[in-house]
C-alpha cells in the first residue's frame, strides 16, 4: 500500500505562528516578577516566525510563563467573545433582527453564564 505523502498548508503553518506570537505578547504580561516581565516581553518582540515554528514558540513561552501565562490567551479569548455576542445579538434582537439559530444558542449560553455569575 502506498504511503500517502501530506502537503503542508502554508496558511495553516502561519495562522499557528500568529497565534503563537499573540499568545506570546500576552502570556509575558502575566509575569509578575518586572526584570522576568521584560525579558519575555523583549523575547516575544523578537520572534521570527521564519526561525522558529509555533511548536517552538509555545515550547519557549511555557518555558518562560509557565501554564499560567499559557492560559491567559485562551480565557482572555472566551471572555471578549462572550462580551461580544451579548452585546451584537442583544442589539439584534432589540430591534427584532432576525438572528441565526448560532447566535441564538450562543446568547443563550453566555447570557445564562452571566446570569449564574450575578451580573
Amino acid at each position: 500500500m502506498p504511503t500517502v505523502k501530506e502537503e503542508k498548508c502554508p496558511r495553516c503553518e502561519m495562522d499557528a505562528s500568529m497565534l503563537s506570537m499573540a499568545a506570546a505578547h500576552i502570556a509575558c504580561g502575566t509575569l509578575k516578577d518586572d526584570d522576568e516581565r521584560g525579558k519575555c516581553n523583549e523575547w516575544a518582540a523578537g520572534i521570527d516566525p521564519a526561525k522558529m515554528t509555533a511548536e517552538q514558540m509555545m515550547e519557549e513561552l511555557y518555558d518562560r510563563a509557565g501554564i499560567d501565562g499559557l492560559s491567559r490567551m485562551p480565557e482572555l479569548y472566551n471572555q471578549q467573545i462572550r462580551s461580544l455576542v451579548i452585546k451584537k445579538v442583544g442589539t439584534k434582537l432589540e430591534h427584532g433582527e432576525r438572528v441565526t439559530k448560532e447566535e441564538q444558542e450562543l446568547y443563550n449560553k453566555y447570557t445564562k453564564k452571566e446570569m449564574a455569575k450575578g451580573i
